[in-house]
Formats: structure tokens, C-alpha cells, sequence
């Protein structure tokens, strides 16, 4: 028996040589170091918006070197920042909550 003939198979998907994490905790891709660069895209679950339009986090990492692009987050092709994700989804929650009270008679529309 023993390892005679066995090879490296290499580190999990999600570490890096050095055993340092290069996969975000939020990813849910299944990754495979033989796809070269196509496998450096991380992406979360997407989230279904209206008219099926999904939103996900999606960030690059490269595995040599470990510089990241992103996080991002994607809703349908718009790419936004996390600050301007967060943004969006206050002023969605205002205009909701505008909609919610009743209308004055008063006040032009």
C-alpha cells in the first residue's frame, strides 16, 4: 500500500495553495481550476426581481496573485457598486412606502 503513485490532487476549490481563501463565503459556483481564467467569477444565488430580472453579487479573484475586481452586484446587465446596490434599495423602499399613504386631495400630484 502507502502513497507510492498518488499525485497532489491540490487544495479545495475554495483555498488557494497557501490554504488562504480565495472563494467569498457567498459563492455558490462549483469551481474547476482547469477552466482556467473563466473560473475566477464568483456569483452568488440570484435573486428574482420583477419581470424576471435577477440581481447577484459576482467578484473576480485571481487564484495566482489574488487581486479582486469587485464585489459587485449585478442586476440584470447593470453592474452596481454595494454602496450604489444599497442606495438603490432605500430609495425603493421610500417610493414603496410613499405609495402605502394615503394621497391628500390637497397636494398636486
Amino acid at each position: 500500500m502507502g502513497d507510492q503513485g498518488r499525485t497532489d490532487p491540490g487544495p479545495p476549490p475554495d483555498e488557494g495553495r497557501g490554504g488562504e481563501r480565495r472563494c467569498p463565503p457567498w459563492c455558490v459556483v462549483a469551481h474547476d481550476p482547469a477552466r482556467g481564467e473563466d473560473d475566477w467569477l464568483h456569483q452568488s444565488e440570484p435573486l428574482t426581481l420583477a419581470d424576471g430580472v435577477q440581481a447577484r453579487l459576482v467578484m473576480s479573484i485571481d487564484p495566482t496573485t489574488g487581486e479582486e475586481d469587485g464585489p459587485y452586484v449585478l442586476v440584470g446587465d447593470e453592474q452596481l457598486t454595494p454602496a450604489e446596490a444599497e442606495r438603490l434599495g432605500i430609495e425603493l423602499t421610500a417610493l414603496a412606502a410613499r405609495a402605502r399613504r394615503p394621497q391628500d386631495p390637497r397636494e398636486e400630484l
